[in-house]
């Protein structure tokens, strides 16, 4: 791949080449813009050093996200991302920043580990026990600085997220996860997939 060599430098040894891959699929092939993304996501890890290191021992972290203990399509692991039962999680602006920029650099370095790189990871984004207003108001911030960054800094880090909604006592919560997905980034609306049905759940895993 004749683009390779430029990405390189650009990461200045910081990234792996499947990783760089996807930089270079999200820029549509368009080698001069993934290797400026590449180069703009270098600066930026220099900036939040101190947020990117030792994302494991973050106590925030560790009630949001975690392994859910079974492997997608491709064989990598399936993280899942949930708020607490009680839902009693609001966090202030800056915190919210650091939390997602450790669930994605969580994410990152699991692609890391088991060599998947090129091809990303499955998301499960539980709201089962989640009230629709506590959707609102604690969820969907973290959900859209997720996209956020996921499209700046960790471009199709996430090969699909599922939204499970099954078993939820509020029948709109689906439909009003459809009403609010246009605030995703396209390349996040694509790769989502909602699940209203409990039984749906593995055959997705399956298929995603």
């Amino acid at each position: 791949m004749d683009c390779l060599p430029a990405l390189r430098r650009a990461a200045a040894g910081g990234m792996h080449d499947g990783e760089l891959l996807r930089f270079l699929r999200a820029a549509k092939f368009d080698a001069a813009r993934a290797e400026a993304a590449v180069a703009k996501t270098v600066a930026w890890r220099a900036e939040n050093a101190d947020v990117l290191q030792g994302p494991e021992a973050d106590p925030v972290l560790s009630t949001l996200l975690g392994s859910l203990g079974s492997v997608d399509a491709c064989g990598a692991p399936v993280f899942c991302l949930q708020l607490p039962e009680d839902g009693g999680m609001t966090l202030e602006e800056s915190l919210l920043h650091d939390v997602v920029v450790r669930v994605c650099e969580t994410l990152r370095l699991a692609l890391r580990t088991h060599g998947v790189d090129a091809v990303g990871l499955t998301l499960l984004l539980d709201l089962r026990s989640v009230r629709l207003s506590i959707f609102f108001v604690s969820m969907l911030p973290v959900v859209r600085e997720l996209s956020r960054l996921c499209e700046q800094h960790y471009p199709e880090c996430l090969k699909s997220v599922l939204v499970d909604c099954s078993g939820t006592d509020h029948p709109l919560l689906p439909r009003s996860w459809t009403l609010f997905r246009p605030l995703l980034s396209e390349s996040l609306q694509a790769r989502t997939v909602v699940i209203a049905e409990s039984h749906q759940l593995m055959a997705a895993l399956h298929e995603y």
